[in-house]
């Protein structure tokens, strides 16, 4: 895996003494873990047949898309909200 910046993110703004709203980013840029091939899953010997039973390079354990192993940040890429808080 290739090293990769992260970057959150979030601004908020005090609307009055008692209430804030804020907007805001995990993950900004919505960078998800790369894939490796399988190459070694692939039927050579007729390649019409594609990738061996059970072995497609995209799912993994029943999750789409997701890497072969750990990674350091999630396979969900970005997340992004809007807060609104109230002080009592």
């Amino acid at each position: 895996m290739k090293p990769t910046v992260i970057v959150d993110l979030e601004l908020s703004y005090d609307l009055t003494k008692f209430m804030n709203v804020a907007i805001g980013a995990n993950n900004l840029f919505n960078k998800i873990p790369e894939v490796p091939p399988l190459v070694a899953d692939y039927n050579s010997a007729s390649p019409a047949a594609g990738w061996l039973a059970g072995r497609s390079p995209y799912i993994n354990g029943g999750a789409i898309n997701a890497p072969y192993g750990h990674g350091p940040y999630g396979t969900n890429g970005g997340f992004y909200y809007a807060r609104v808080s109230f002080n009592f």
